[in-house]
């Protein structure tokens, strides 16, 4: 897979950390193979940025250019977000500069729009996908075919070798938990769906859903403690508004944003979310998950059999009283 990077410049960039794992795991490869001459930015900070080693550049677009003026890369590798502009606009002066580009996406929605900005399409030389389903996806939306390449994740494999150095009683401090051995650290991760309208288009949205889990968990598992860990998009509000309402002391419930999200899920007792890459990673660290995919929702990871998939509230309950007996 790296091969084609060898004893070249290169220029990696980043937004969103579905991408930013990736593209770091591509660069991370190409250190541990000897490459040096290695640049990464980015318009975020992430706290798993010491699981890589790289000293992360905090750049906008015009720092950006002016770097690829100055480094000369050899070749640009990008991640693809929604809310940033900053790789579209790398891709931009890749493309203008004749400079080889690569671009990973890192899930199976929206591909095509990723790479139109301004009304204008540019796409990599060269197109990551995670699988043939990603694939067949990108083609239907009028993807070039001769751009498309199957990689798989490379931050999969990365995790694959990964460990926490992180005892749950450290977390518990960093998070400001006071956890027993008799609770149940839960962690739920929504998406942004009400940033798309969601109750009105699927009839549900992050809000809705952790209602829905607040109830169920103080019928059904009380010595459990929700952390929510909202993504980067996330009107993080909305859920502190439920979360107000269902635990005013924030005894049995937290919203996180700061804690490294892998140690997260390494100590949590349950995973439970939607179609979110953090599930993937869950399943590949070997934890418990539960999907709720109400019904009628187009569920993107269907192919991957990941957790249990239920689809009614009834269903949420059932799959609950299971992971907690008694």
């Amino acid at each position: 897979m790296f091969k084609q990077f060898y004893n070249r410049r290169g220029i990696f960039v980043f937004s969103d950390p579905g991408g930013a794992k990736g593209v770091l795991a591509v660069a991370s490869g190409l250190k541990r193979e000897g490459e040096t001459d290695l640049h990464i930015f980015s318009d975020r900070n992430y706290d798993f940025y010491d699981d890589f080693g790289f000293n992360v550049t905090h750049s906008d677009s015009d720092l950006i250019q002016e770097q690829i003026e100055k480094i000369k890369p050899d070749y640009i590798f990008t991640g693809t977000s929604y809310t940033s502009i900053i790789e579209i606009e790398t891709l931009k002066i890749a493309t203008d500069k004749k400079i080889r580009s690569y671009a990973f996406v890192d899930h199976w929605t929206n591909i095509k729009k990723r790479f139109i900005h301004q009304e204008n399409i540019y796409y990599p030389d060269e197109l990551w996908l995670i699988d043939p389903e990603a694939s067949k996806i990108a083609l239907t939306e009028g993807v070039p075919e001769e751009i498309i390449k199957i990689t798989g994740n490379p931050y999969h494999e990365f995790l694959k070798s990964w460990h926490s150095l992180l005892s749950k009683k450290n977390l518990s401090d960093i998070l400001s938990l006071k956890l027993t051995d008799k609770n149940k650290l839960i962690l739920y991760v929504p998406e942004p769906f009400s940033n798309v309208g969601g109750v009105e288009k699927y009839g549900f949205d992050e809000t809705t859903i952790l209602r829905t889990l607040l109830e169920l968990f103080q019928k059904d598992v009380p010595s459990a403690i929700l952390l929510v860990k909202p993504h980067p998009n996330q009107k993080a509000e909305l859920l502190k508004e439920v979360l107000s309402k269902y635990d005013p002391q924030g005894v049995n419930s937290k919203i996180t944003d700061t804690s490294h999200t892998n140690n997260l899920i390494y100590h949590s007792d349950l995973i439970i979310g939607i179609s979110s890459n953090i599930l993937i990673e869950a399943q590949i660290i070997g934890k418990n998950i539960i999907r709720y995919c109400p019904t009628g929702y187009s569920d993107p990871l269907y192919h991957l059999n990941i957790g249990t998939v239920v689809n009614t509230i009834n269903q949420v309950h059932k799959a609950i009283r299971a992971q907690f007996p008694g």
